[in-house]
């Protein structure tokens, strides 16, 4: 499956019968969920309910949507701290907090007192309507989710490891800004920035849910980093001025000296294509000669789904709504159209 042929499939579901309205209903259903991290998340949902319905396979969009549109919508009200903490003491409470929910048995209760933190964590962090706490707390229905989806404890162990990875990097990350660290090369930055655009965590959320989770993901993790890689440099490519101005290290400024040139697009250009061709080579076997509901199959579909949407959209801006619209219909070759949307109420899927 070419990435031309996936971006003409996510046309076509688009277009399909009950996508838009399975879109609404799962951003409704996110914003009373994620209710407690207030506007700068709410903002996102419909993006997220979006990129969640188009990146699983329609039969099992009830079973896989939900969740894995949940755990984008927690890592973007992660990310609003991180992106906008002024000082490391944010950071490192953050990861105190949910280092310590992770070694906790699922049901057990957080207990914080002992741990030295340097700042009150039911306080709001600044300019945000939530705290560290409410972080640390909003992790757990996913959880919860996934272990009553799982067909084994692996998949949600393989999960919170996952999880206990990508929290230290995007810690990395805020690092890097407050201090105005720039990465000596591509390759360094890769290493952290890779993981902090969280797609081997949503991969391993999903396989969490399906049969024969620990030999499936034995298989699908060296992938889905290779993925991430491609997700992370499309996010660059998208949101390089805005890095600019908040000081944040980009592939752009990094691989030349002359900052965001087409000569440098072009570069990062060629590695995204590089990457999905490596990813395309182990999932379109998996698609031809695997049955439609064979684990590995499942995954192999949703990470070339996951390279055509985010590149979607990221053309149009920055992980903008993909809306079925009259420009879609009058121009196959266009992504999407952004329009405004309004969600209305819908009985929770799956």
């Amino acid at each position: 499956m070419k990435a031309e042929e996936a971006k003409r499939m996510v046309q076509e579901q688009l277009r399909a019968p009950g996508t838009e309205e399975f879109i609404r209903g799962l951003t409704a259903r996110l914003r009373g969920e994620l209710a407690v991290f207030g506007p700068a998340v709410a903002k996102r949902l419909s993006a997220t309910a979006s990129f969640a319905a188009l990146t699983v396979p329609p039969q099992l969009r009830g079973e896989l949507g939900g969740p894995l549109a949940y755990l984008i919508g927690w890592v973007f009200a992660m990310d609003n701290v991180l992106d906008t903490c002024p000082s490391m003491d944010y950071v490192n409470d953050l990861s105190s907090l949910l280092g310590r929910r992770l070694v906790l048995p699922l049901d057990a209760e957080l207990r914080w007192l002992d741990l030295d933190l340097a700042r009150d964590p039911t306080e709001n962090a600044l300019g945000l309507g939530y705290s560290n706490l409410d972080l640390a707390a909003g992790i757990q229905p996913l959880r919860r989710w996934l272990r009553e989806a799982s067909r084994d404890a692996a998949g949600c162990q393989i999960f919170d490891q996952c999880l206990t990875e990508t929290v230290p990097a995007m810690c990395t990350d805020a690092r890097w800004r407050i201090d105005r660290y720039v990465p000596a090369d591509l390759a360094e930055y890769l290493r952290v920035a890779s993981v902090t655009m969280c797609g081997s965590l949503c991969m391993s959320a999903l396989n969490a849910m399906l049969p024969d989770a620990e030999r499936s993901w034995r298989l699908v993790a060296p992938v889905a980093e290779t993925m991430s890689r491609a997700l992370r440099l499309m996010n660059d490519v998208a949101t390089a001025d805005k890095d600019a101005r908040e000081g944040k290290p980009n592939p752009l400024s990094i691989t030349t000296d002359s900052g965001a040139s087409d000569h440098a697009r072009a570069q990062v250009r060629e590695m995204i294509d590089q990457f999905s061709r490596e990813v395309e080579q182990f999932c379109r076997p998996n698609l031809d000669h695997r049955s439609a509901d064979d684990p590995i199959a499942i995954l192999s579909f949703c990470m070339l789904h996951q390279l055509a949407v985010t590149d979607m959209m990221y053309t149009g801006g920055d992980f903008v709504e993909l809306r079925q619209g009259p420009s879609l219909q009058g121009d196959p070759r266009r992504a999407a159209r952004v329009e405004p949307t309004v969600s209305a109420p819908m009985p929770r899927q799956g």
